[in-house]
């Protein structure tokens, strides 16, 4: 597990380059994420994160549950910048902390 702390506006920042990214990317003619490849992971570990993903993005309403149904490494870009998105929106909602595959701990200015 990770952490990471932001100021409210380092979130802020973080977030609308996320969703600047997300947007640029699906307009891309070719959207996947090989995790396998990127991470250089065995296929069998690949599939199992790019699951977990899959099972986040259904959780926090990123996607439906028709996305379960994928098998495999792959996944598409701009659904990975949106679930980020999600969390970092989320984090803002809970300023103290937030625990998910990452934990990010948000501070606020004084």
């Amino acid at each position: 597990m990770k952490t990471l702390e932001l100021t409210d506006e380092e979130a802020e920042v973080l977030k609308l380059l996320l969703e600047r990214a997300s947007e640029e990317f699906a307009n891309h003619g070719c959207n996947d994420f090989n995790v396998m490849e990127e991470l250089k992971l065995p296929r069998e570990g690949a599939s199992a994160l790019a699951h977990r993903l899959r099972e986040a993005m259904v959780t926090l309403k990123v996607a439906g549950p028709e996305i379960l149904e994928a098998k495999g490494p792959y996944l598409m870009d701009w659904m990975l910048f949106s679930l980020f998105i999600e969390k970092l929106t989320r984090v803002e909602d809970k300023p103290w902390e937030f625990r998910g595959t990452l934990n990010m701990r948000a501070t606020r200015e004084p």
